[in-house]
């Protein structure tokens, strides 16, 4: 890959993150990324606008809905509806456009995860005075995560807390936080079905420690179904 020519590095960018490359180029391209911040970078900022131009049409498409449900047919050809009924179907229209803007709501406003617990212990029954450099450095990794993620630098964020789960013997509850913000850099670079992945995994969960409430889940639900429809 010759990224000294940058319509090529343009190019390569726009491939990776449409994912249009093939098994040897896109291997060689995640090993760039690791070793060159600067492409890291490039690939993010690509990536963000991808979701701003995707939420962009989301939005478009649920307005036209709404418009839709707004409109009234013409006199000659609206049916006589008894007076009893009318109040039935002013509540179905209300409900159905209720619907559509929660989902419009949902999908293009942004999820707020809780804060985690800031603190060394994040291995169970270890004293932090005695952590190893490996489970200091997934602390360290979480957090560096959730800035990349603030950032927009989201393909980073995702080696970040990817490196966090490698770390044995993880308290459940910074396990589920690292598992929630990885959903989150795999939305924001472009990687649904690896959101979807973990997503299912922790929405299964029924004794889970890390609150992350209905409407948060609902958000995250709902940006996982546009960015894997389209």
């Amino acid at each position: 890959m010759n990224f000294d020519d940058e319509n090529y590095r343009l190019d390569a960018i726009e491939r990776f993150c449409r994912g249009e490359m093939n098994t040897p180029e896109k291997e060689e391209f995640d090993r760039l990324l690791t070793n060159d911040p600067l492409l890291a970078k490039e690939v993010d900022d690509y990536k963000r606008l991808l979701t701003i131009m995707k939420a962009a049409t989301i939005e478009s498409r649920v307005r036209a809905t709404l418009a839709e449900l707004e409109i009234t047919e013409p006199i000659g050809l609206t049916p006589v509806v008894p007076r009893w009924k009318k109040p039935v179907f002013l509540y179905l229209g209300s409900l159905a456009a209720a619907c559509v803007l929660f989902i419009l709501y949902a999908s293009i406003s942004s999820v707020q995860l809780p804060g985690s617990e800031n603190d060394l212990t994040i291995v169970r029954d270890v004293d932090p005075a005695v952590l190893s450099s490996s489970q200091k450095s997934a602390f360290d990794h979480f957090y560096a995560g959730q800035s990349h993620i603030a950032e927009g630098q989201f393909q980073t964020a995702v080696l970040d807390f990817q490196e966090v789960l490698k770390t044995e013997n993880l308290r459940p509850y910074f396990e589920e936080a690292t598992k929630w913000h990885l959903v989150l850099a795999y939305l924001g670079s472009n990687q649904p079905q690896n959101a979807r992945k973990i997503y299912n995994e922790l929405d299964n969960c029924t004794a889970c420690v890390y609150p992350v409430g209905f409407m948060n889940k609902s958000k995250l639900w709902w940006k996982i179904f546009w960015a894997n429809l389209f």
